[in-house]
């Protein structure tokens, strides 16, 4: 693969400072990608895999009524999102299908637990899968905070 030196180098940018626990990642507040953003401040994307849907639009916390409430995964929260805005993810431990192979796309968005890495777990299964996927235009301004990722691979 012409590109397994970027990728390489893009995945020590975007895990710098993860510190490994029983074959965990926790990646806590301050260990971003970010060191200053200059996105606007936008909207937020809530996402609850308790009790979101991915049918709903993600900018209501709880549902409310018709389509505003959380979405179910953070697949779907990000897919939402545009460029400034921050996906607010609940306490909880996300796996399987929209939890997996999870790519932003370019978007220079913040990914945010909402009570960091000991509350939000991301569980890969065991499986030989990616959780996030960084390969488009990611910069400095995409943020990933607060999440514990297991039982997976990084890159």
């Amino acid at each position: 693969m012409g590109s397994g030196s970027s990728l390489t180098s893009t995945r020590e940018a975007f895990f710098r400072g993860a510190t490994a626990k029983r074959g965990a990642f926790a990646i806590g507040l301050g260990v971003l990608l970010c060191f200053t953003s200059a996105a606007h401040a936008g909207r937020t994307i809530y996402v609850n895999g308790a009790t979101g849907s991915d049918t709903w639009t993600g900018l209501c916390r709880t549902h409310l009524s018709g389509t505003c409430g959380p979405k179910k995964t953070i697949k779907a929260g990000i897919s939402a999102s545009v460029s400034g805005d921050t996906v607010l993810v609940a306490d909880g431990t996300y796996s399987g299908t929209g939890n997996q192979e999870i790519n932003f796309g370019g978007r220079l968005i913040t990914v945010r637990s909402e009570n960091g890495p000991a509350a939000c777990v991301l569980d890969g299964g065991g499986a030989a899968v990616r959780i996030f996927v960084f390969n488009a235009a990611e910069t400095a301004d995409t943020v990933l905070d607060g999440f514990t990722i297991t039982h997976t691979e990084l890159c």
